[in-house]
């Protein structure tokens, strides 16, 4: 009964989504995951993240921020109004399709989630933040965060970074050959 009521309440606190304006995606992650609990320092704080990608943004840009379509429930509602008092970001519905958030994004970060892999096939560039990620060591156009100071210059980076759609087939291959046969598609992983 609480859970439902809980997340009754969840939908007042997200915004509206639209394509039109600039934007840069971060998704949230489940944090019992290895890829935030283990390899994620000093990115395990997903609230402090977000916070700090959003003192980070290019004036004019939003941060859009979306739960998993399939763990929505593990953010608890007090997590998502921290997330929602936060300057220049706007929680977005984990139903809407990913797909168009990220074609009409202008990059995404991410600690290491199969979004990534979905950007880059979409022409996006990616910031990964957690040490060990699909991406970042693999892909000119996918770059790894070490310091939250760097956030600036490696968003900036990011969104002026076009991506080639030559190294994004390599890096396919690449993937392909290394990796064991999964879906690249977030929303039916």
């Amino acid at each position: 009964y609480i859970k439902t009521i809980e997340k009754r309440l969840k939908n007042f606190y997200y915004d509206n989504y639209d394509k039109n304006i600039d934007y840069i995606y971060y998704g949230l992650h489940l944090t019992v995951e290895s890829h935030v609990a283990l390899h994620s320092y000093p990115y395990i704080n997903q609230v402090s993240v977000i916070e700090s990608i959003s003192r980070a943004l290019p004036f004019g840009y939003t941060l859009y921020v979306k739960p998993h379509p399939f763990w929505d429930q593990t953010f608890s509602l007090s997590s998502l109004k921290q997330i929602k008092n936060i300057p220049s970001v706007k929680l977005i519905h984990p139903n809407i399709s990913i797909k168009t958030i990220l074609k009409h994004s202008s990059g995404i970060i991410s600690l290491n989630a199969t979004t990534g892999y979905e950007a880059l096939i979409l022409g996006k560039a990616v910031i990964a933040l957690s040490e060990i990620n699909g991406y970042s060591q693999f892909h000119p156009s996918a770059f790894r965060c070490i310091d939250p100071y760097d956030l600036p210059h490696m968003i900036a980076k990011m969104i002026n970074e076009k991506v080639n759609d030559q190294d994004t087939f390599e890096y396919m291959e690449k993937m392909f050959k290394l990796s064991s046969d999964i879906r690249f598609e977030s929303d039916r992983f």
